[in-house]
């Protein structure tokens, strides 16, 4: 189910990398790109993720492009895009995945 989910995010136009971490750092799962995006280490991603309410999709600006951090319940969703990325129709995609993974 969860490289389902993954390959879910990452055949997303201008997705650029995706990764389900545990609420330690330990990587889950991540999505297989050659040039990936992200440049802060896990412990930024468990900080910010550990700061929203749960449920909340924090969007942080990149220079490149952005990065999208949710709480789930196996975890922490990160996902990092390009500017072109279709933010709303990736938000829906997180929300529904995130539902998906409660049931």
């Amino acid at each position: 189910m969860i490289e389902r989910w993954m390959a879910e995010l990452g055949a997303l136009d201008h997705v650029t990398e995706a990764m389900l971490l545990e609420r330690d750092g330990f990587v889950l799962s991540t999505t297989e790109h050659e040039a990936s995006g992200s440049s802060l280490p896990v412990n930024h991603w468990i900080e910010l993720a550990n700061a929203a309410r749960p449920g909340d999709v924090i969007t942080l600006v990149l220079e490149d492009g952005y990065a999208l951090v949710s709480t789930v319940s196996l975890g922490i969703l990160v996902v990092i895009c390009e500017k072109q990325c279709n933010l709303g129709r990736l938000r829906t995609v997180i929300t529904s995945i995130r539902t998906r993974m409660l049931s």
